[in-house]
């Protein structure tokens, strides 16, 4: 894919709503003009009309400040970090990050998309920077949170909105979005399952799969980091097959062996293209005829676009994320450390030779409309914003 120049003004963008401007002003010069145009076309009608653009001087916290805390290195990936991204385009005010110390990963990617970033090295530090900083919402973006600190926090006078928590202080929060853990049932303050899923925006406004007869072309996108370096196996597998179509690997921004992973894979015959840090998902996955990745959210987005799609998991978190397992829209073949070569390989090679199971993993995948979950989780937060603090659980 070849990405063009395009210089963007707000003086051409005359139309578009503060939140539009703002990210396209803050987009990389190299975004495609054409992509451009239809995120901030499809934009103005995606946004909850409640919902005041960013850049306006009104906030529904008062003179008060959203905070976003978040992880991002080589053990956790940077799924949290472009979750929080994705929200923080559609927050009624510019948000201020948070990032523990020895997450440069993290702190490098949103630097890219120019956000205050504020590191620090301990929980208690943590709370006094939000207390100086006058935040008046924090979301949590960390994994499971201690009750401790969720407390520290709202005694500070802050709501606390916390994702992919299983935590004591995920009944602590004024609100906890679990999306990617499917079997446990909605409480007062916690809600499960894919139907709270955000996803990129590129992937929200992306076209959908249309399924061909033959797979000619194959993306491996394992994560941001890939610890497990399923990469590698899923090219091994691709090359022990004969596969001579296009083949389209993306590599994030922590992965550390791309030299040992290119010189690896030179004489296997294979027709490979590298890409790295990618910053537009959704053009490689609708490109593809098939996904080969780990179960984290690559899967949604897949699922989301409709290309249907392998999984192994990373690690033992990873294999807690079970929309894979029971969605029925994708090949899940469990931890990937478990998982045989030949299993890996057979897998593929039905896919590669089963038009109609492709065909049906597409429409199941379509049928579940992931792109509708942004709304949900925004409104969610938007309430927690407004309600007074006395009327919260």
């Amino acid at each position: 894919m070849q990405l063009v120049q395009v210089p963007v003004t707000l003086g051409q963008l005359p139309d578009w709503p503060a939140t539009v401007q703002y990210a396209v002003r803050a987009a990389p010069a190299t975004v495609a003009r054409s992509w451009l145009r239809r995120v901030c076309r499809l934009t103005t009608s995606f946004l909850p009309r409640r919902f005041v653009f960013m850049g306006s001087s009104r906030t529904i916290l008062g003179d008060r400040r959203y905070g976003i805390n978040v992880i991002g290195n080589a053990a956790t990936g940077l799924g949290h970090v472009y979750r929080q991204l994705g929200i923080a385009l559609h927050l009624n005010a510019k948000p201020v990050f948070f990032v523990p110390e020895g997450h440069d990963l993290a702190l490098a990617k949103i630097r890219e998309h120019h956000y205050p970033v504020s590191v620090y090295q301990s929980e208690a530090e943590l709370v006094r920077r939000i207390a100086g900083e006058k935040i008046g919402l924090v979301i949590n973006d960390v994994l499971d949170t201690e009750r401790q600190l969720i407390e520290a926090i709202k005694l500070i006078g802050a709501k606390v909105v916390n994702f992919e928590d299983l935590g004591s202080g995920s009944h602590a929060a004024h609100l906890t979005i679990n999306d990617l853990y499917e079997f446990s049932k909605d409480s007062a303050n916690i809600r499960y399952g894919h139907e709270y899923v955000c996803l990129r925006p590129d992937v929200n406004f992306s076209a959908k799969k249309v399924i061909g007869s033959d797979v000619r072309t194959i993306l491996i996108a394992c994560g941001g980091v890939d610890p497990a370096n399923l990469t590698h196996r899923y090219l091994t597998a691709l090359g022990s097959l004969g596969f001579r179509d296009k083949v389209r690997v993306v590599l994030g921004l922590g992965y550390r062996r791309t030299v040992e992973l290119k010189e690896a894979h030179r004489a296997s015959g294979l027709a490979v293209e590298y890409f790295e840090n990618v910053p537009i998902m959704a053009d490689f996955i609708l490109g593809a005829d098939l996904v080969l990745s780990s179960n984290g959210r690559t899967v949604y987005e897949a699922v989301a676009i409709g290309t249907p799609t392998i999984v192994m998991c990373q690690n033992a978190q990873e294999a807690r994320h079970t929309f894979s397992n029971i969605s029925g829209a994708v090949t899940n073949l469990g931890l990937g450390t478990e998982v045989a070569d030949t299993a890996i390989r057979e897998a593929i090679r039905r896919h590669i030779d089963d038009f109609e199971h492709r065909k049906r993993m597409n429409e199941r995948m379509l049928s579940f409309r992931l792109e509708e979950g942004i709304h949900r989780v925004l409104a969610l937060i938007e309430r927690v914003a407004r309600t007074p603090h006395e009327k919260l659980a």
